[in-house]
């Protein structure tokens, strides 16, 4: 005949058995969701999806395979703002805007979601920049404007240039007070022949930013 200390210990060890099992089954479930949710990041990242965080921010995610001078991003901005795209040609730094960035003001984004596309392309002689804006496959607008950089020979050559984009790999975001830094495309440095590398002061390039209308530069 038990007693009902062995009764006791009986219900003490299941009791701690199950509790373990759950503790264990418990952590075993957060890891593979983590993993899962790690993985489907990664997916989303391929097919560009774009993740919004925090829908307060500026958001974005390149779409690559436009060509050399081609670029192609998914934008979320949010609402019941207004923003912009600037561009500036000359004294382009390393990072950031230049400092003395001419306020030329581009075309309005809508807010939410939408495409934009920026091209550089020669026509007739003349680079221009042309920028394309969409949103569920409705045209938001189609503007073109000339590259009046003090230089712009440097765009014609098939080496030798730098470029950051912005979301290359997955989606990026940033406050709506600071520039938004979409591509930076500069006269780069070659040392040698099939060789290029950044030039560290400001050069000539082609910069494209979003920037909150009432938001200093």
């Amino acid at each position: 005949m038990s007693s009902p200390l062995t009764k006791f210990s009986l219900k003490t060890l299941l009791l701690v058995l199950t509790l373990v099992a759950l503790t264990v089954l418990l952590v075993v479930t957060r890891v593979e969701l983590a993993e899962k949710t790690a993985q489907l990041k990664e997916y989303r990242d391929e097919m560009r999806y774009l993740d919004v965080e925090d829908e307060t921010k500026i958001h974005a995610i390149n779409i690559p395979g436009f060509g050399r001078k081609s670029w192609r991003w998914r934008i979320y901005l949010p609402p019941d703002r207004k923003f912009r795209l600037r561009v500036a040609y000359d004294d382009v730094p390393a990072s950031g805007i230049p400092s003395n960035a001419p306020d030329l003001m581009m075309c309005e984004l809508p807010p939410g979601e939408s495409i934009l596309t920026a091209t550089v392309s020669n026509e007739s002689g003349q680079w221009r920049l042309v920028l394309y804006s969409e949103t569920d496959g409705n045209q938001n607008f189609d503007f073109a404007t000339d590259v009046n950089g003090a230089k712009t020979d440097w765009l014609a050559k098939r080496g030798g240039c730098s470029v950051n984009v912005a979301g290359i790999s997955s989606t990026v975001n940033a406050a709506t007070d600071e520039p938004f830094v979409l591509v930076s495309y500069r006269d780069g440095l070659s040392p040698r022949p099939g060789v290029t590398a950044t030039n560290p002061n400001p050069t000539d390039g082609v910069i494209l930013w979003i920037l909150e209308v009432d938001a200093q530069k």
